[in-house]
């Protein structure tokens, strides 16, 4: 794909998403959700420029060309790729709390620059979500997540995975990320220490992991669990002497 040195100017620009792949001259459609966006909310017309995202990485400068079945057809003008926020991928696991919380959390993990989101199942969890709803909840978060792109100017969309308990989760995680557990008795002052010894180390790992708990945060079971899980870059880190709500 080519790629093009974005303007100040073309960051002011109305952003809008595909999931199409860019190619200069090429005319592509938005959906029909997108497209009413794009002429009914933001009232664009034929000759109107404004950014695409495709939630891949790559921007697109492009021109409305078309509104021919109340469909948004662009032209592409320009494309560029956008290198995510962190130098590493980072996987946010937050244990399961109240819906609107959830969609707040989903909302802040996009706009931070996560690539990927799975919830926890935790003893302290105080919500679940059953297995035959949980593709209607995905679509919603989903969605959060698109315009939470648009508004922090990301082109790189949330990876959205379905719920996941506790213990399966320390089977599963892999050995190459430095995974970090948040939780309220840590020893502080000693994190403060390995993170200057960690940050030395960033290209060793292929990712961070961030694991948070539910309100009243993990319990010494899962806690304990953690510590024997054998996992070689799992550490157990506070926030010092600051408590945070699960949705902070």
């Amino acid at each position: 794909m080519p790629s093009h040195n974005d303007s100040a100017s073309s960051r002011r620009l109305r952003r809008l998403y595909s999931n199409q792949d860019f190619d200069l001259a090429k005319t592509i459609s938005l959906s029909a959700e997108e497209s009413r966006h794009a002429l009914k909310s933001l009232r664009l017309q034929p000759g109107d420029t404004c950014l695409i995202a495709n939630g891949k990485g790559w921007e697109a400068e492009a021109v409305l060309r078309s509104t021919e079945h109340d469909l948004a057809q662009f032209q592409i003008l320009a494309c560029r790729h956008e290198q995510r926020g962190f130098s590493l991928p980072v996987t946010v696991l937050p244990a399961l709390i109240k819906k609107g919380k959830m969609d707040t959390l989903v909302e802040k993990a996009q706009e931070f620059g996560a690539a990927n989101f799975q919830p926890l199942l935790c003893e302290r969890s105080d919500y679940d979500i059953a297995a035959d709803r949980f593709e209607a909840v995905a679509s919603r978060w989903d969605k959060i997540a698109k315009e939470a792109a648009k508004q922090s100017g990301s082109s790189q969309a949330l990876q959205i995975n379905a719920p996941i308990k506790f213990d399966k989760m320390l089977a599963g995680l892999n050995t190459e990320n430095l995974v970090l557990l948040f939780h309220t008795q840590a020893p502080a002052q000693d994190w403060v220490l390995q993170a200057r010894e960690l940050s030395k180390k960033e290209k060793s790992f292929s990712g961070i992991t961030v694991l948070i708990g539910p309100e009243g945060g993990f319990s010494q079971k899962e806690i304990q669990m953690a510590l024997d899980c054998g996992h070689p870059c799992l550490k157990i880190v506070s926030m010092g002497k600051t408590v945070l709500k699960a949705d902070t």
